[in-house]
């Protein structure tokens, strides 16, 4: 049966859950609630447009395309393409992407790019075929909290604080008046030495104050900062990902401070708090030439998952964007 391919809807937001749990099962926190939020805090100077693939009114697929802030390029966009899994091979995939292919064309991209789990073989296949080559990957982790390595945490601790260094959550430093200021700063310090295959834009202060700290998701009293004396010198943040389940956003300390223990201990710090608050897992992303927070992630007992592939299709001279 022909889908009926229209633009999204503000009544779509269940829909968008429900098709994004069918294709991607371990993403179990995927809410209505989760991109409503995430629409509704988009930087307006990013790109964005979806579409909804529907059979007998029931929404059997999405697709869109969109750009992120602190990866920004006028002319790239991410996209993306799901159809729930009985009704796949039926073309429903392909006329999602024409779709979104016409409509982003109008911006004369240079590149479109794709981030697709290695063990998603269907979807990489699909990618492929249209263009879309890899160029780059990552691993992404599993921690059980229960089975991780915390006997060195107290003494870390103990000894990094006999240096002049504490570590306390966001939450314990609602007192400092330059807090989120210090943390927008921190964050573009750390990110730029984070190699993740892509370069990085520093988002505007409200544009990350609004994603991030002010996400609903986001876990002010989980997430850790390493101080010298008032400095903010290093960091591990946290978000849920499931109702029993926690993500990292990021973990790093500024270049002078490396090599003493301190990022081991702010991921330490995070584990004992998922234990405390009754979180079964973390998952981490990590590039894989970062050796040294592999190197963390393997002590504390992190499990290697299937990594993130990151597709690229260009657009070069002449090249039309709808070939």
């Amino acid at each position: 049966m022909k889908p009926l391919i229209r633009p999204f809807r503000e009544d779509d937001y269940p829909a968008i859950a429900a098709v994004t749990q069918a294709t991607l099962p371990d993403n179990e926190y995927a809410s209505a609630d989760q991109f409503r939020y995430g629409d509704e805090r988009r930087d307006p100077a990013m790109k964005f447009a979806r579409w909804m693939a529907e059979i007998d009114g029931r929404v059997v697929g999405l697709s869109y395309y969109t750009q992120y802030a602190d990866l920004y390029d006028p002319r790239m966009f991410w996209v993306m393409v799901r159809v729930i899994p009985e009704f796949q091979r039926q073309g429903i995939g392909t006329t999602l992407y024409e779709t979104l292919l016409a409509g982003v064309c109008r911006f004369d991209p240079l590149a479109l790019r794709v981030s697709i789990r290695e063990d998603q073989t269907a979807a990489l296949a699909f990618a492929r075929r249209r263009g879309f080559a890899e160029y780059h990957r990552r691993y992404e982790s599993w921690l059980e909290v229960a089975a991780a390595d915390l006997s060195g945490l107290n003494a870390l601790e103990t000894r990094l604080e006999h240096e002049g260094i504490r570590v306390r959550s966001v939450a314990e430093l609602a007192d400092d008046p330059q807090r989120d200021m210090k943390l927008y700063d921190l964050q573009w310090d750390l990110d730029q030495d984070i190699p993740i295959g892509e370069p990085i834009t520093r988002m505007s202060f409200e544009t990350f104050r609004k994603s991030m700290l002010e996400h609903p998701d986001y876990l002010a009293d989980g997430t850790f900062v390493a101080l010298d004396g008032e400095r903010y010198i290093g960091l591990s943040s946290f978000y849920r990902s499931g109702p029993h389940e926690l993500h990292i956003d990021l973990t790093g300390t500024l270049p002078e401070y490396r090599g003493r223990g301190i990022a081991t201990l702010l991921k330490m710090r995070g584990v004992r708090f998922a234990r405390a608050n009754g979180y079964a897992r973390i998952v981490a992303m990590n590039d894989p030439s970062n050796g040294p927070m592999l190197a963390i992630n393997q002590k504390l007992g992190y499990v290697r998952r299937p990594a993130q592939i990151r597709l690229q299709k260009a657009f070069q001279g002449s090249q039309p964007c709808a070939s």
